[in-house]
Formats: C-alpha cells, sequence, structure tokens
C-alpha cells in the first residue's frame, strides 16, 4: 500500500471560547478524492485553511511524506504542494488567460517585465489537464464561471500540485459546469500521477471517500459514496 501523501493528527483548533476544531484527524492517499461534508460549524472550512496554511492549530500536527509539516501562510502550503482553489475566484479579470496562468510566477516575486512569456504550446500543455483549449491572450473576463475555475485549477495543477483543495467549487457553477467539473476531476484522479490526491469541501461526488464533519470532529465513512450529482 502506498504511503499517505499528507496527514492530519490530532488537529484541534480554538477561538476564544468557540472551539471550532477537535482532535481532527484525516488521511490523504495517493489517488483519493475526499470530499469533506458537513453542517455549517461543522468546523469544514477550518480544517481546510490549516491545511492550505491560512491558519495555524492549536494542538496536533500535519504531515507530509510521513515528515512534519510547519506551514506559517498560504505560500509555503503551495511550495510544499498543497493548493486551495477557493469558492470565489482569484484570477485577474482583465488581464489574460496566460497572464493568469503565470500569476503564481509573480506572486514569487518576479515582475512582469522578466517573467518569461511563455508561448502559446505551452500554454496549452497547462490547460490541457483540465480540458480546456483557450486562446492565451483571451481576457478572462470573457470567459464563463466553469473556464475561469478551470483556468484557476489548471494554474494550481501547474506548481507541482500533491494535493488539491477546492473549497465549495460547485456554489457558483450551472448543472452543465458542475458535471464537467466532476469528469475534469476524476480524469486528474485517475491518469498516471501517483502522489496525487485531493480534498473538496462541502460538495457532493460519486465515488469519493466521504470525511463527515460532525460534532468539529471529521470522520471517514469508509464504502460509502457520495451521489451522483445529476440527482442534486
Amino acid at each position: 500500500m502506498s504511503k499517505p501523501i499528507a496527514e492530519v493528527r490530532g488537529v484541534a483548533k480554538n477561538f476564544g471560547r468557540t472551539r471550532a476544531l477537535r482532535e481532527a484527524h484525516l488521511v490523504l492517499n495517493p489517488g483519493e478524492i475526499h470530499a469533506l461534508m458537513g453542517e455549517n460549524g461543522a468546523g469544514k472550512s477550518t480544517l481546510v485553511k490549516i491545511l492550505v496554511g491560512a491558519l495555524q492549530p492549536d494542538a496536533g500536527e500535519l504531515r507530509l511524506d510521513d515528515g512534519p509539516l510547519h506551514l506559517v501562510g498560504v505560500a509555503e502550503a503551495v511550495a510544499a504542494g498543497l493548493v486551495p482553489i477557493y469558492q470565489h475566484r482569484t484570477l485577474l479579470p482583465d488581464l489574460s488567460v496566460r497572464e493568469n496562468l503565470l500569476a503564481f510566477d509573480l506572486a514569487a516575486g518576479s515582475g512582469w517585465r522578466i517573467t518569461p512569456r511563455r508561448n502559446d504550446e505551452q500554454i496549452a500543455q497547462m490547460l490541457a489537464p483540465v480540458g480546456l483549449r483557450l486562446d492565451p491572450n483571451r481576457a478572462v473576463s470573457s470567459l464563463s464561471v466553469g473556464e475561469q475555475q478551470l483556468v484557476e485549477i489548471a494554474r494550481g495543477l501547474a506548481r507541482e500540485c500533491r494535493v488539491l483543495i477546492l473549497d465549495e467549487p460547485t456554489a457558483t457553477l450551472n448543472r452543465r459546469e458542475v458535471a464537467q467539473l466532476f469528469g475534469i476531476l476524476r480524469r486528474i484522479w485517475t491518469r498516471d500521477v501517483p502522489s496525487f490526491s485531493s480534498v473538496i469541501a462541502s460538495m457532493k461526488l460519486r465515488r469519493s471517500r466521504i470525511v463527515l464533519c460532525s460534532a468539529r470532529r471529521p470522520h471517514h465513512c469508509e464504502g460509502r459514496s457520495a451521489w451522483d450529482p445529476d440527482s442534486v
């Protein structure tokens, strides 16, 4: 059996007297899609924020490749291969598809003038895993909501992604776009990438492993699957 990519062990988080998360355990094995589900206030968002370095736990630990992982900020999580895709788009609408795909390079400190201008073939290769064929010079504002989300996922995968973490990805999508997103995730999941896993917060996804958050404590529900998006 493959070793886990990442683990959450006994993580707890409090905000004053409010206990947001307690004794959270989560094991992310290669080739798995986890649907993190639960009622409002169950601790899903808190767990996701801890996974991507936006919050630090009060107790417990994160591990990556069986070693301790201490994250101070989202940039460190991305560098470690834990890539978040947020519910609200982070693309720059007035810039092109190409410029948005290179945004992480800019965040690393490169200026516009010294950032390599990747050719159309390289941009096409970045978009291929999510099934998009777009003009690299097209403004992101002209894309549909679903296409914008897939550009964000393509950008995340291009960062040597180990764990893709999506926060309520279906919230702003129509039924066709939801079906397309699920198809892309299944394609990524089943491709020959032995060290890839993903976590999807607050969504319904067929053939995923459900991690049910209840009483602010995540539990794996082995053998259960989230239902087909067509039934939502």
